[in-house]
C-alpha cells in the first residue's frame, strides 16, 4: 500500500494568505496541516486538512496524526476529492468567465 507523506504547509505566525501548495498538496493525496486562515477556510474546511494556532498546538496535531495515521488518510481523501472537484483548472475558468461576464 503506498503511503501518502504528511504536509505542514508553512508556519508563519501571521500568515494569513492561501497559495498553489495548499491545492497542490491536497490534489495528489497528501494529508495538510496548515496555519489556521480565514482564507484557506473559504475553500477547505477541517474535513479536507486540519489547522494549527501556535507551534505547541503544531506539535500536539502532528504527535496525534502520527499516532492516528487513518484519521489522516481520510481526510487527505476528502481533501483529494473536494479540490479535483471544485479546484480544478477548469472550475476555476468557469469561475472567472462568471464574474468576467456578469
Amino acid at each position: 500500500k503506498e503511503e501518502k507523506p504528511m504536509f505542514v504547509e508553512r508556519y508563519f505566525e501571521n500568515a494569513t494568505s492561501i497559495n498553489y501548495a495548499v491545492f497542490a498538496i491536497l490534489a495528489s493525496g497528501g494529508f495538510l496541516i496548515s496555519n489556521e486562515s480565514d482564507e484557506i477556510k473559504k475553500y477547505f474546511n477541517q474535513k479536507h486538512l486540519d489547522f494549527f494556532k501556535n507551534s505547541t498546538d503544531l506539535v500536539d496535531k502532528i504527535a496525534f496524526y502520527l499516532d492516528n495515521l487513518n484519521v489522516a488518510q481520510k481526510m487527505a481523501q476528502l481533501g483529494k476529492f473536494e479540490t479535483m472537484e471544485k479546484h480544478n483548472f477548469s472550475a476555476r475558468a468557469r469561475y472567472i468567465l462568471k464574474k468576467t461576464l456578469d
